[in-house]
This record gives structure tokens, sequence and C-alpha cells, in this order.
């Protein structure tokens, strides 16, 4: 995994899923340093996530491989910096996960 997340870090952006159906469009992708996901689904509306490839290399350099801790999830957000990393967009409600 930490292979995988060095090696994102030098290639250009690409798309590594991309599904399109008459209910939904999802698409997982690199863009820049951040790892993005993009679900627009219709009525029941949109999601956008996107996180540092950075922050989650360094929560699984401090992970032990055994376990999975819940702390993890604090690692990666305290190492995203400031911004936007999450939004949904739904018929009935909005949500947007920011780090100040």
């Amino acid at each position: 995994m930490l292979a995988i997340l060095n090696a994102l870090g030098e290639t250009p952006d690409t798309t590594f899923v991309s599904v399109d159906s008459p209910d939904a469009t999802v698409r997982i992708a690199k863009r820049g340093d951040f790892l993005t996901l993009d679900v627009k689904g219709g009525r029941e509306g949109t999601v956008h996530g996107s996180i540092p490839i950075a922050a989650l290399r360094t929560a699984l350099q401090r992970w032990d491989w055994q376990t999975f801790h819940p702390a993890m999830a604090l690692d990666v957000l305290a190492s995203a910096g400031r911004g936007k990393i999450f939004e949904a967009d739904g018929h009935d409600a909005r949500v947007t996960v920011r780090i100040w």
C-alpha cells in the first residue's frame, strides 16, 4: 500500500473506476495530490469526497498492520490540511465536511 501511494504521487491524473448506469455515475480518480470519489445519483443526490494521498500515506506509516484503530481516521484528517474533504447533497439534506 505504501509503495502504491508513493507511486501515485509521481503519476499523472487518471481515472481508476468509471461506471455509468441509468441510475448513477461513479468516478474514482487521482486528481493532483488527491484521491477523489464522485457519485451522481440522480434523485438520490450527489457525493464528492477527496483525501490527500500524503495524508493516507502518513496514517498507514503509523499503522501496526495488525488491527484497525479508529485513531487512524483522525491521523488522516489531521494530515489532510485545510479545506473541504466531503460533500453530500441529497434531495432532503446537504452535508459538507471541512477541516479548519
